[in-house]
């Protein structure tokens, strides 16, 4: 049975091109970027901070994309997968508190942060698309770096913070946190465009091309599939990870990764380019005409 949300409460206006990401952090922090490489600073619906996240090097251009974003426990930095780095910024002043890119070895090339998660130690995991799997320090030093051909395009960490739990267009894998040794390599025969990892439910979700296939990490087969309508790879969970939240043409879908039941949610006419849930269960979706829009989701 699918039952309908509530309309939109809010809707919050600063980008004049498409909004591709969508950051929620503590105490009403959020952060909103587009497709031309502008982001948002947002307190409690209001911006406060606008800034141009361009690369100053022509080099770097090609691959000028706002990819992932995350804010400290704190909120004071916001950290980003940007053009061919990763980077910390200052919430206050906008300066760069460190900012990491792995060591090439032939120096025509670049590289760029394809994701990123943070632990709850503050620590951070980051693959990039030259094949390395970097794990760094909370202040943005590396600790270890493993180049693999199974590196991965999105990465997430399991609950006890020990296992990373990642996936590639083709397969799904598991490296221990601490020393990035692989553990476990799944091809799943199948083409993914977008990944999220539940560590309440131990469910991997893979966005293909016209299904959403749910795998155990166990098993060789997926116990779900989901049927979709071809679209944009819009894939997430809520902050409890019990839910997956997907985009379905107009529409926000959420499915109970434990109960099974569907909620939808219509988001308008302009087409979602972007999606995330805040700790508040507010959904917001990024359209685009530019616009961030705010969802009240009965629970």
């Amino acid at each position: 049975m699918t039952d309908t949300l509530p309309q939109a409460e809010q809707e919050l206006r600063a980008h004049d091109a498409p909004v591709r990401l969508i950051a929620p952090g503590p105490d009403g922090l959020l952060l909103t970027g587009d497709t031309e490489m502008r982001a948002v600073i947002w307190a409690h619906g209001i911006p406060v901070h606008k800034f141009e996240m361009k690369s100053l090097s022509p080099r770097l251009r090609p691959i000028d994309l706002l990819r992932a974003a995350a804010f400290t426990d704190d909120g004071t930095s916001a950290i980003i997968a940007r053009g061919g780095y990763l980077v910390a910024m200052s919430i206050e002043d906008q300066a760069v508190v460190w900012r990491y890119r792995p060591f090439e070895y032939l120096p025509f090339l670049v590289s760029s942060p394809h994701d990123f998660q943070r632990s709850s130690t503050g620590a951070i995991v980051a693959c990039f698309d030259n094949g390395s799997l970097c794990f760094l320090s909370p202040n943005g030093k590396l600790v270890w770096r493993t180049r693999d051909n199974d590196s991965p395009n999105w990465v997430a960490i399991d609950e006890a913070n020990t296992r990373i739990v990642a996936a590639d267009s083709y397969s799904v894998t598991t490296w221990e946190l601490h020393t990035g040794r692989k553990t476990s390599l799944h091809r799943t025969g199948r083409h993914a465009y977008g990944f999220r990892y539940s560590t309440v439910t131990g469910v991997v979700a893979l966005r293909e091309t016209d299904i959403i296939s749910l795998w155990r990490l166990e098993e060789e087969a997926p116990f779900l599939e989901i049927p979709l309508h071809p679209g944009a790879p819009i894939l997430d969970l809520t902050p409890d990870e019990g839910t997956l939240v997907f985009g379905q043409g107009h529409e926000v879908v959420f499915h109970d990764l434990i109960s099974g039941r569907v909620r939808s949610q219509p988001v308008g006419s302009q087409r979602l380019v972007s999606l995330a849930v805040d700790d508040d269960g507010q959904l917001l979706t990024g359209h685009a005409d530019g616009c961030v829009r705010i969802w009240a989701v009965s629970r």
